[in-house]
């Protein structure tokens, strides 16, 4: 019966030692996450809005639920990758949001979070027709330092 016991308490040790280990990786890859990419959006409360085009410049405009996760303020730009509107409505994927002819920069303080009204920029492609009502489908996150 003894002997059954220290069974048990063994496998009982060797099982909270791997929970333990698995935690503490899990911890290290949130905070590593946490730190590369502090501001996020959340898809989930995004949305597409509109487009139109106005001098061969595509307007899509959209409304991003965006997040800092860190303890520091951050400023970026964002930008998006439209690829399966290429051909028609865009002719090149690469779209940015400008504000006065310039890139815009976004900033936002440390745990703060925002509905933001955007307005991506792209190169027309001769067809004044999108393919779906959904989101660019890569909208990326660039920190300036």
């Amino acid at each position: 019966m003894k002997k059954e016991i220290k069974i048990a308490l063994i496998i009982l040790g060797i099982v909270l030692f791997i929970v333990g280990l698995f935690c503490g990786i899990a911890t290290g890859i949130s905070r590593k996450n946490r730190e590369t990419n502090p501001v996020r959006i959340n898809y989930q409360k995004s949305s597409f809005q509109d487009f139109n085009v106005e001098n061969d410049v595509v307007n899509i405009k959209c409304k991003l639920y965006i997040y800092n996760v860190y303890d520091e303020d951050k400023s970026f730009y964002i930008k998006a990758k439209s690829s399966e509107d290429v051909g028609t409505l865009l002719s090149d994927e690469n779209l940015i949001i400008k504000e006065n002819g310039k890139e815009k920069v976004f900033e936002l303080k440390a745990n703060e979070s925002v509905n933001i009204d955007v307005i991506f920029e792209g190169k027309y492609g001769g067809t004044n027709q999108k393919k779906d009502r959904l989101l660019p489908d890569d909208i990326r996150i660039e920190y300036i330092d």
